[in-house]
């Protein structure tokens, strides 16, 4: 309808034109002069609705309604046009890299242009006209609506991304929120806020208007804080801010008509609407109240859907229709005060016409826009565009209606040890989530650079005020090796490793035992005494040893019988004995290892294989044997038996080896028998027995959290104590701690005990598997990390689906079974089921009603269910006609049978018009079809095409 008003204005001038003047009456000339020069104007072949826009090269393109798009050179020349099949209202945009012009269509095309030579990259087709102008994204995909009540998102290559369906036709050109939302109105006065992803943010109605439409055709206007500024044709100005889930209104202002005109932002926290009433109106951005509103307004002319522009110092440019065919631009400084107008005596330059094309304020202080009489004004004002969040339609010359972006870099410090993610071009202002993932045995070690929100965390964000460089460190991973050695030998190598190091483990059997193997995860040989360890993760490695064995040979010389011989481990003291024959006396021994070689009853300490002799000799029969035993024969060493002459006094002593105490002598009446050193007087062949007592030490078994270890007690020096660990349910052995254990890692071993010892058992927790389904109508989920320790305790969570309920679980120890959000206990594996039931839909009251009861009849009204779409129609009485529908949900307001949808309780009406006919206009031919403006509907008669006027 945009075209069919500026018609209907221009057509019927003459008719209005006293109106008009006494509206708009014309101002005097001014003495003074313009500071603005006319710098050149170009031609097309038709009325320019299109805004212009300018690339790098100072490169003008603009549409009219000669079909084409323009291309004019810096100095007014044209470069190319390229044609299409209707009218160009739709302002162009620029691609980012600036080789591509972006221009909608009355032919239902959205087309894509080599800006170098005109040619046609591609073109895109839509339902309806498109004079939505096109916004370019960050990534340079492209969005736009068309009157087919669809905004559109297409990828740089002219491929559909996604569309959004708003009901309602699009006329708004969108604007991209610095978080990438995209912001546009439709003909019913809803404005959307849609994501990237096309998926509905939220949506904000405006209030209906008597005797008005709400159509939103303003393009919004974004603030740095994200708010948004919009006019309707209820009349209203708006600023909205944008809370994520939905929209809140900061403030409205109401003018005196329609607000269709994009709204522009100043320097000084105030935003410029233009109404149709003929005013301007500065308004605060901030704090806006009833009484502040506006900050200023000034009288401009009538204003159709040219938006004002603002310069560097605040100054404000706008072109009004001011009555009786004059056209004038008009500055206005931020304070409302007037600079000056094109009404001047012999002005430097004149507006024959009106001007409906967005002004466009380039770099160099060139301030472009098109015009009815088909020419596009170039005109010097020597000012640059202000430097505020939006200061003209489409927000930069370009009219991408996008921000400025800045770049991120990510690296790896040192190109080592991991990987990073988040480079790329993020909004300025926004955050970018940036990623650090180490590489095994490396783990992250901090970011370095600006603008991180957390240095130490691996996923954390970056605050995109700038271009940005950051870098993610990683440190190599460095591991325990612990190396245990059991009893018999030592062990080296414990220490930390890096990472993927192979270092060396030895084992050193002591003497009388040898190396037996390792025990252990990542041992490269686990026979071999001196080998490496594959350093991957902590390990704990564990030598054992086993004690050497050796052969006794006991000979016997003539004259006597030895015992003793026989195979015994390393360290063994063995009782050797010589008995000689009747008439023969012992002698001595021969060998090594001997205690006592002069004594028939001996030990012998066994270190390796061993040969001893008994050496007998004859003897008189005066002589008498003194026999001397150990017991037990490892508890000491006896010295001074042999064979003695009648009646002499012999010394004997008996030493306690170690772990023993001497107890005392028997065999044989002794004065001091309690005495280890004594003597005594030989008068017969004599047994004596030294007795030794062993040393007593306590043994103290304890055990961690998990299970019990048995074996405590008082043992014998030497004694080998059995101890013994049972784990508890949902528990396992490890290993042993302390000292003397024989083997640290079997759960039954033995201890030998040559001091006070205290070992520990130690246990660890089980792991568990944990299995979570949910049944038809939701979701189950846990939190943790599989498997579970026995005894964990682990939140478990169930979400209905959108229409679905939550009714229980179903599995073992779950806290409470009946609630959505609750705990379980581990305790072996387990599994669980999260069960739901639809939820019983509502039921609404569906009210039809019409504006005039003569006009017609209406059908529909009653009771149904939630979800349902439920038939409405309306029928005319002769005289009226139907003219749309109001109400929300309603699939297509313009036809009298349609449908409704029903997600609560809703009223319909249904609208009804007058008949009669009144001005006839000569007007574009379009379809046959009914078109409603906020003066009037057009539609065609056999008379042609009809204008009618609301009574």
């Amino acid at each position: 309808m945009k075209y069919l008003e500026k018609i209907f204005f221009h057509k019927v001038g003459s008719i209005l034109g006293l109106c008009l003047t006494a509206f708009f009456p014309l101002s005097l000339a001014w003495a003074q002069s313009i500071p603005a020069t006319l710098s050149w104007q170009g031609n097309t072949n038709g009325i320019i609705f299109s805004s212009p826009v300018i690339d790098d090269d100072g490169v003008i393109y603009v549409g009219s309604n000669d079909n084409n798009l323009t291309s004019f050179n810096p100095d007014g020349g044209v470069k190319w046009t390229f044609p299409t099949d209707n009218w160009v209202d739709s302002s162009p945009a620029l691609s980012k890299d600036g080789n591509t012009v972006y221009v909608g269509s009355w032919d239902n095309f959205l087309y894509a242009i080599n800006c170098a030579d005109g040619s046609l990259v591609w073109r895109f087709e839509t339902n309806s006209y498109v004079t939505s102008s096109p916004a370019v994204g960050l990534d340079g995909r492209i969005y736009f609506g068309s009157m087919d009540s669809i905004f559109y998102a297409l990828e740089s290559n002219g491929s559909l991304a996604w569309e959004y369906f708003a009901g309602q036709p699009v006329f708004s050109s969108p604007a991209i929120g610095g978080d990438g939302t995209l912001y546009f109105g439709d003909e019913n006065g809803t404005l959307h806020a849609v994501n990237q992803d096309g998926s509905t943010k939220w949506t904000y109605e405006v209030e209906d208007a008597v005797d008005a439409n709400k159509s939103i055709l303003s393009s919004p206007a974004l603030d740095a804080s994200g708010n948004i500024y919009f006019g309707s044709g209820n009349g209203y100005c708006y600023s909205l801010s944008d809370d994520q889930t939905e929209a809140s209104l900061n403030w409205q202002y109401l003018t005196g008509d329609r607000v269709d005109s994009s709204p522009v932002l100043g320097i000084n926290e105030d935003v410029f609407f233009v109404s149709r009433d003929g005013y301007m109106r500065s308004l605060p951005t901030f704090s806006a109240t009833t009484e502040n509103l506006p900050n200023w307004e000034v009288f401009t002319g009538d204003v159709f859907y040219s938006t004002p522009v603002v310069d560097e110092n605040g100054r404000v440019y706008v072109v009004g229709y001011t009555g009786g065919g004059e056209n004038h631009l008009f500055a206005f400084d931020h304070n409302g005060t007037k600079a000056w107008d094109s009404n001047v005596t012999s002005p430097p330059f004149e507006i024959p016409s009106v001007v409906d094309s967005s002004l466009l304020l380039s770099d160099d202080g060139k301030l472009y826009f098109g015009c009815f009489d088909k020419k596009l004004y170039c005109i010097d004002i020597g000012v640059g565009p202000a430097n505020s969040a939006w200061p003209m339609f489409g927000r930069t010359n370009r009219r991408d209606r996008d921000w400025t972006s800045h770049s991120l870099s990510i690296s790896v410090s040192g190109n080592t040890g991991g990987s990073v993610t988040g480079s790329g071009t993020y909004y300025e202002g926004s955050s970018a989530s940036i990623s650090a993932t180490p590489n095994t045995g490396y783990s992250f070690a901090g970011w370095t650079g600006e603008g991180i929100a957390d240095h130490n965390a691996s996923s954390t964000t970056v605050s995109m005020t700038q271009a940005r460089t950051v870098s993610a460190a990683f440190s190599l991973n460095s591991y325990d090796l612990t190396v245990l050695a059991g009893n018999g030998g030592t062990v080296s190598g414990t220490d930390t490793y890096n990472h993927g190091d192979n270092p060396t483990i030895t084992a050193t059997p002591n003497t009388g035992y040898s190396f037996a193997g390792w025990t252990g995860e990542g041992v490269s040989d686990h026979n071999a005494s001196s080998t490496t360890v594959s350093m991957t993760q902590a390990r704990t490695i564990s030598a054992a040893f086993s004690l050497n064995s050796y052969l006794l040979n006991v000979v016997a010389g003539d004259g006597g019988t030895v015992s003793g011989e026989g195979s015994y481990s390393h360290g063994s003291l063995v009782n050797i004995s010589a008995t000689p024959d009747s008439g023969y006396s012992f002698q001595s021994w021969s060998g090594s290892g001997i205690s006592d070689p002069h004594a028939p009853s001996t030990t012998v300490l066994l270190t390796s294989d061993l040969n001893v002799s008994a050496l007998f000799s004859f003897v008189p029969v005066e002589n008498y044997s003194l026999t001397l035993t150990s017991s037990p024969a490892s508890g000491g060493i006896v010295t001074g038996a042999g064979n003695y002459a009648d009646e002499r006094n012999v010394s004997i002593s008996a030493v306690p080896l170690n772990g023993y105490t001497f107890e005392k002598w028997s065999g044989h009446i002794l004065p001091n028998a309690d005495e280890a050193n004594t003597s005594l007087i030989i008068d017969s062949n004599i047994s004596l027995t030294a007795h030794f007592l062993p040393v007593v030490f306590s043994l103290e078994v304890q055990s961690s959290t998990g299970g019990v270890a048995t074996g405590s007690g008082d043992y014998a020096y030497a004694t080998e104590a059995n101890i013994s660990a049972e784990p508890d349910n949902g528990y396992s052995f490890a290993y042993w701690e302390g000292g003397g254990i024989n083997n640290p890692f079997a759960q039954q071993t033995t201890v030998t005990v040559s001091e006070a010892l205290n070992v520990r058992a130690v246990f660890t927790p089980l792991l568990y598997q944990l299995s979570i389904v949910a049944q038809t109508g939701g979701s189950a989920a846990f939190t943790g990390t599989n498997p579970f320790p026995f005894g964990s305790s682990v939140k478990i969570d169930a979400v209905p689906a959108n229409g679905y309920t939550f009714t229980g679980w179903t599995g073992q120890n779950i806290e409470s079974a009946s609630s959505a959000s609750t705990t379980l206990t581990i305790s072996g594996d387990t599994n669980i089921t999260a069960t739901f039931e639809p939820t019983v839909k509502n039921t609404y009251s569906l009210i039809v009603l019409q504006n005039l009861s003569q006009a017609g009849t209406v059908l529909g009204g009653g009771f149904y269910e939630e979800g349902q779409f439920v038939q409405i129609s309306a029928s005319s009485s002769p005289g009226y006609q139907f003219s749309h529908w109001l109400g929300s949900n309603i699939e297509n307001p313009l036809s009298p049978e349609t449908q409704i949808f029903m997600d609560s309780d809703a009223l319909a009406t249904a609208k009804f018009v007058l008949s009669e006919l009144s001005v006839f206009l000569e007007c574009k031919l379009l379809d046959s079809q009914w078109f409603s403006s906020w003066m009037g509907s057009i539609y065609q008669t056999n008379n042609g095409w009809v204008y009618q006027y609301p009574l």
